[in-house]
């Protein structure tokens, strides 16, 4: 007879200790889960975070490198306001000295040089699609749009303030120019501290962007540059297209999800927060540049941010299948290693109820509660062994002796069926002398009076040969009866 193997009790025991430790092992999973995940998401944070203000360092240094070669410059155009013919050569020189400008303007207030108007600006421009056969590629001109200087932004905000700046990006006007520049703007004063003029910088966003962009903590995480109004200055790609976009004045609160962001970024000067774009989840770590306004903003994807939590998850729920697999695999047959001689006992036990004694059970040197028991099973299939063969023999004898008993019965009935045939025999013998006499008595009786002397004589002597016939008969048969048997 075969159990089926899950109702044992080793696979029992088995199945209950993998179902405990898997328990505890799934507990503690949890558990070593939940501050895995903040270790490794504040580690994300911190290395997100370092990648931001590293980007805010460059960016800050890209930003420095300008403002001091403006510096340098205006103290040279301040020492020389008396030289105007100085002022388009510095221009030159600024482009020259500075690869990451694409243009440069040094203006003054109308009538600052009586007599020439065409010492009232000086620019100067790189050209947007120059090739390597242009021998130079800094072009000289005055002013770039219809209306005057003084009207622009780049200079009458200067004038205004009387002080440094940048201003907000606007669209490159050089001819065939695509994209957006922002602009440094430094009022130049005379000897007697009066504004008399502006030295503006004009700096390629998309030269700008190089640097920004470079900030990637993770493959898909892009950084960007957000303006004052939550436009972007620096858009997260290469694409010409998404570049015009962004050049257009694309805003980041066209979307109510990144309104939020952008309020939040607007309101706070540094931190971190969760949006959805494009049905995906994100972090966005931003972070100000006091002087300008502008906001510097690392994205990642919460996949990228969580990618070392999720791997060790994988890994640590693998190697817990693994173990448990494993386990319960050791502890079948560790368990039913150990509880073969229970097994081996149900099996004996079995044999017992059957009726076979004769098959021992082994005797056991373990000195647990399995050996115990499997010694006592021992011991008591020993004595049944010893009583069965005692109570087999007792049997035995006992069915000799019925057959001894059976014997001398049937050797009793033949005897009797012998001695009672032999009495009936002797009786038989006896019967005819009796019979003779009583026939002989009747006949004297009868005839007394009338009969013979010899015939009595005759009668008389028939009649003692009739008894003494009779007479032996029956001694013989006494001496039968009191013969003992053999």
């Amino acid at each position: 007879m075969h159990s089926h193997p899950f109702k044992t009790l080793s696979a029992r025991l088995s199945t209950r200790v993998v179902a405990v430790v898997a328990v505890i092992l799934m507990a503690a999973m949890l558990i070593i889960s939940y501050y895995s995940r903040k270790a490794l998401m504040q580690e994300a944070l911190q290395k997100t975070d370092m990648t931001l203000q590293g980007a805010l360092q460059h960016v800050g240094n890209t930003l420095d490198d300008v403002e001091r070669a403006s510096a340098l410059m205006l103290g040279y155009i301040e020492h020389n306001l008396d030289k105007p013919e100085q002022m388009p050569l510095c221009a030159r020189h600024m482009l020259e000295a500075n690869p990451g400008l694409v243009g440069c303007a040094i203006a003054f207030e109308p009538g600052y040089y009586s007599g020439s108007d065409s010492c009232l600006i000086s620019f100067a421009y790189l050209k947007p699609n120059r090739t390597e056969a242009d021998k130079d590629s800094i072009v000289m001109a005055g002013n770039m749009e219809q209306r005057s200087h003084t009207e622009q932004e780049w200079y009458a905000m200067v004038v205004k303030q009387n002080r440094a700046g940048w201003r907000r990006p606007f669209n490159d006007d050089r001819p065939g120019a695509t994209g957006q520049v922002t602009t440094f703007g430094m009022p130049i004063h005379s000897q007697q501290g009066k504004t008399v003029g502006v030295l503006a910088v004009g700096v390629s966003m998309e030269w700008f962007a190089r640097f920004v962009q470079q900030a990637k903590p993770y493959p898909r995480s892009f950084c960007t540059v957000m303006g004052r109004s939550g436009n972007l200055m620096v858009f997260p790609s290469t694409d010409p297209d998404k570049q015009v976009k962004a050049i257009n004045g694309t805003k980041m609160t066209n979307v109510a999800d990144v309104q939020t962001l952008t309020k939040t970024m607007m309101a706070a000067a540094h931190g971190y927060t969760k949006v959805k774009l494009s049905g995906e989840d994100y972090y966005v770590f931003y972070s100000h540049l006091d002087d300008m306004g502008w906001s510097v903003a690392v994205v990642c994807q919460e996949d990228d941010v969580l990618a070392s939590y999720n791997e060790v998850s994988t890994f640590t729920i693998g190697i817990a299948l693994l173990a448990i697999i494993l386990l319960s695999i050791v502890c079948f047959f560790v368990i039913k290693r150990q509880m073969s001689p229970l097994a081996t006992l149900a099996h004996s036990a079995r044999r017992i109820a059957e009726g076979h004694y004769d098959k021992p059970i082994a005797y056991s040197r373990r000195r647990d509660e399995v050996g115990q028991l499997q010694n006592s099973f021992h011991a008591m299939q020993m004595s049944l062994s010893n009583f069965m063969a005692e109570t087999e023999q007792q049997a035995t004898n006992l069915k000799q002796r019925n057959l001894e008993l059976q014997q001398a019965n049937e050797h009793m009935m033949e005897t009797e069926r012998v001695k009672t045939a032999f009495f009936t025999s002797m009786t038989d013998q006896m019967a005819a002398p009796v019979r003779n006499i009583i026939s002989s008595v009747d006949f004297i009786q009868e005839n007394y009076n009338t009969m013979s002397p010899e015939v009595g004589e005759n009668i008389v002597e028939q009649m003692l040969h009739d008894a003494n016939h009779a007479g032996e008969i029956l001694n013989q048969l006494i001496e039968n009866s009191l013969k003992k048997e053999p």
